[in-house]
C-alpha cells in the first residue's frame, strides 16, 4: 500500500492512501479509515511512502510521483463515487457535446477584450438569473457590449434588458458591469499569456484580483466559457454534493474569502488562498468516481461539471447565446441570426429590438 502526504493548504497536510487511477499528472487518493476518494494534482503531493511485505518503508520524492507503477497500489479498494447524482427520469442529450467545438475554438484563439467582457457579463448575469432568462438577457445586451455603448447608456436603458422581477438589477448595472468592464481590460494580457485551466484561475484569483460580481464559482464559469478546464460549482451543484441546500450554502460561504495584501493598489481584490484551496478540493470531489469525468477530454473537469449540472437540473444547455455570439464576434461577424428563433421570449428578431432600442437611445443622447 502506498501512503501519500498531501499538501492541503498553507501549513496543512494529511496522510492518505494512494489508489489506482494515476493518469495525466493527477492521482486518486482515499482518506484513511473511509471510502471517500478525491482526485488531486501531483504537484500537491509532498511525498509518498510504500510499505512492503516485510514492513520496510520506501519514500518516493516528488520527482517520482507521476512515474509510479500502478501495480504497486493495493487493488482491493474500489474507485468509489463521492457525488450521488439523483436518478435521471428524463432522456437528456448533453449540450456539452454540441458546445465542445466552440469551447475548443475559444480555448485556442487570442481573445479580444470585447470577448472577455461578453463572457464576464454573461457569467455574472448567470448568478442572478435562471439559465433561459440569462441567455435571453445577454442576447439583448450583446450589441451594446460589442459597441461599448453599455457603459455610457442611461442606467435604466440597461436595467430594462434584465427581467423586472429580479432584485439587484440597478446595482448590477451601476456597479457590476463597470467593474467587469475595467477588469477585462486589465486581465487581457494574462488570458492571452498561454496560461490555461487551473493555473490561469489561480493566477487571476491570487495575483491579479477578481472583479465585483464574480466569486470563485463564476470566475470559474467565465473561464469555462472561454474553453478552460475548470468547473463552476454553483448552488445547485453544491446542494447535491453536500447533501442539502443548507450544507451547500455553508460550503459556498467558505469560498468567499478575499484579502487585501499590504501595498495592494488595484481595485480588484484577490481571493484568499485558503478559499481557493477549498474550492479546488470540492472540484476534485465532484470528479472522483463521477460517470461524466473523462480523463481523455482536454476539458475533463469542465465536461464533468457541465454534464453533472445538466443531470441535476434535468435540462440540457449549450450556452449557445454566449458561445455562438462570441465565436461570431471573433470571426468578424456582427450577428448570429439563427439564435433569434431559439431564444423563446423575444417578441421579434433581436436585430430589430437592438436597432429600435438603440436608435431611441442614440436619438435622445444626440439631442435630436
Amino acid at each position: 500500500m502506498i501512503y501519500a502526504v498531501y499538501h492541503e493548504g498553507p501549513g496543512e497536510w494529511r496522510l492518505c492512501v494512494l489508489e489506482p487511477g494515476i493518469a495525466d499528472e493527477q492521482l486518486l487518493i482515499r482518506n484513511l479509515g473511509d471510502s471517500e476518494h478525491e482526485i488531486i494534482d501531483s504537484q500537491d503531493l509532498i511525498s509518498l511512502m510504500s510499505y512492503d511485505s516485510q514492513g520496510a518503508t520506501r519514500v518516493y520524492p516528488f520527482a517520482e510521483v507521476t512515474a509510479l507503477d500502478e501495480s504497486m497500489v493495493h487493488p482491493r479498494y474500489a474507485y468509489a463515487a463521492n457525488v450521488k447524482l439523483p436518478p435521471l427520469d428524463v432522456e437528456l442529450q448533453s449540450g456539452y457535446d454540441m458546445a465542445r467545438r466552440r469551447l475548443e475554438y475559444l480555448r485556442n484563439e487570442h481573445l479580444t477584450v470585447t470577448t472577455l467582457r461578453g463572457a464576464a457579463i454573461f457569467s455574472a448575469l448567470s448568478a442572478r438569473l435562471g439559465n433561459g432568462l440569462c441567455e435571453r438577457s445577454f442576447y439583448e445586451m450583446w450589441p451594446y457590449i460589442q459597441s461599448g455603448e453599455i457603459i455610457d447608456m442611461p442606467h435604466q436603458e440597461v436595467v430594462d434588458l434584465i427581467p423586472p422581477q429580479k432584485p439587484g438589477r440597478e446595482s448590477f448595472v451601476r456597479l457590476t458591469i463597470p467593474s467587469l468592464w475595467r477588469w477585462c481590460e486589465e486581465i487581457e494580457p494574462v488570458i492571452n499569456s498561454g496560461l490555461r485551466d487551473r493555473p490561469l484561475r489561480r493566477t487571476l484569483a491570487l495575483e491579479v484580483g477578481v472583479a465585483r460580481g464574480l466569486g470563485l464559482a463564476k470566475l470559474s464559469f467565465f473561464l469555462e466559457i472561454l474553453g478552460n478546464d475548470v468547473g463552476c460549482l454553483d448552488s445547485h451543484m453544491l446542494a447535491v454534493m453536500a447533501g442539502s441546500v443548507k450544507e451547500g450554502n455553508r460550503v459556498a460561504s467558505s469560498f468567499t474569502g478575499r484579502r487585501k495584501p499590504r501595498g495592494w493598489t488595484s481595485e480588484f481584490l484577490p481571493m484568499s488562498e485558503a478559499a481557493l484551496k477549498r474550492y479546488e478540493k470540492w472540484e476534485r470531489k465532484l470528479c472522483a468516481g463521477n460517470p461524466y469525468y473523462d480523463p481523455r477530454d482536454e476539458m475533463k473537469i469542465a465536461r464533468c461539471q457541465w454534464m453533472s449540472w445538466e443531470h441535476i437540473r434535468r435540462e440540457s444547455t449549450e450556452h449557445d447565446s454566449v458561445l455562438a455570439t462570441l465565436e461570431a464576434h471573433m470571426m468578424g461577424e456582427e450577428e448570429v441570426p439563427e439564435l433569434a428563433g431559439k431564444l423563446v421570449g423575444l417578441k421579434a428578431h433581436a436585430k430589430f429590438i437592438w436597432r429600435t432600442r438603440g436608435s431611441s437611445w442614440r436619438k435622445k443622447s444626440s439631442g435630436a
